[in-house]
């Protein structure tokens, strides 16, 4: 990897200033040398997210929406200012271990195969085990992943679900079927063969469309663990009940947009969510009531999140989300 390699890194960010910020110093510390051409998009955001970063990082480069257009549109907006051969999509709320990006850029140097590469997201705040990562939803992925049976069978290939698991998947590189947009380094080739990122999701699943769009156009994606990135986790969804449920709706839009399921299949994909999410709601309680201090109210906030979560995944609560609600467009 040459040091004198320039990196383009877009940060969307809505409402998240104390979080970018920390972003921004873990990416310039992560720099190992490398030019960043550092372009930040800010959907509007009402708590001086863009004034901080002219204030304090006037190198970066600063686009201002004067509503939020979603994670998709913004990223596409600063993505067709670029002009590196590498592009790196970064959440606001992450912070880049010190060879992080350095990593990333080596591996997809060396792997001319790769169309795009990720780091190993860890979540500290949320302590889940999951990776970015894993396989496309199928009716198969989403019941091992959601009842459980890609964690009891961790390392089996044919139980993989959509995530793979910390501890187990990521004890080398591997090749997969997505990769999360949180923190995602592709090429400008890759882009120019398959185009930008779908602006049908608001947020979330349009990483998962992007991706599967890379694998059918020759390219391969691939995670990388050696480069660590922590993920705070939704800074930006759960600011508001409409963002807090665009993961399940987008999921599910996604899902019915790939496999064209049948009114049955699409009926199972919601009962093994919501059977999931249950399944998770009664577990963390049961470790709320077994613990102490601190970690007694980390459990209990999981249980009641996975609880909101079983409730909108039911079958009759679950609706196609395509566009963002109007609600966030002002």
């Amino acid at each position: 990897m040459s040091r004198t390699e320039t990196v383009s890194v877009i940060i969307v960010s809505w409402n998240t200033r104390e979080l970018l910020k920390g972003c921004l110093n873990s990416l310039f510390d992560a720099s190992c040398g490398m030019q960043l051409d550092v372009i930040v998009v800010d959907n509007a955001s009402a708590d001086g997210s863009a004034e901080m970063v002219e204030k304090q990082f006037p190198h970066v480069r600063l686009v201002r929406n004067s509503s939020n257009v979603g994670f998709a549109r913004a990223n596409n907006q600063a993505i067709n200012g670029c002009s590196s051969d590498l592009i790196l999509l970064l959440n606001s709320d992450t912070l880049l271990a010190n060879d992080a990006l350095a990593e990333l850029v080596r591996f997809i140097t060396e792997h001319t195969d790769a169309g795009a590469v990720g780091p190993k997201l860890l979540h500290p705040r949320a302590k889940l085990r999951i990776l970015g990562c894993g396989k496309q939803p199928t009716l198969w992925t989403v019941f091992t992943h959601f009842l459980g049976v890609s964690y009891l069978m961790r390392g089996v290939k044919f139980f993989e679900g959509i995530h793979f698991w910390i501890g187990t998947d990521d004890r080398s590189a591997r090749k997969v079927e997505w990769l999360s947009g949180a923190c995602l380094l592709v090429r400008r080739a890759t882009i120019k063969d398959v185009g930008v990122l779908s602006e049908k999701w608001f947020m979330y699943a349009e990483d998962w469309e992007w991706s599967n769009r890379m694998i059918r156009a020759g390219w391969q994606l691939y995670h990388v663990p050696t480069a660590i990135v922590e993920h705070y986790l939704s800074a930006s969804a759960e600011q508001t009940d409409e963002t807090a449920s665009m993961p399940l709706t987008a999921m599910r839009s996604y899902y019915v947009e790939l496999q064209n399921p049948s009114k049955i299949a699409l009926f199972f994909f919601d009962v093994f969510r919501t059977l999931g999410f249950g399944l998770r709601a009664i577990f963390y309680a049961f470790r709320a009531l077994t613990s102490t201090g601190g970690s007694r109210q980390v459990w209990l906030s999981r249980s009641v999140a996975f609880l909101k979560f079983c409730k909108q995944a039911t079958p009759w609560r679950q609706t196609q989300m395509m566009a963002g609600p109007a609600s966030l467009a002002s």
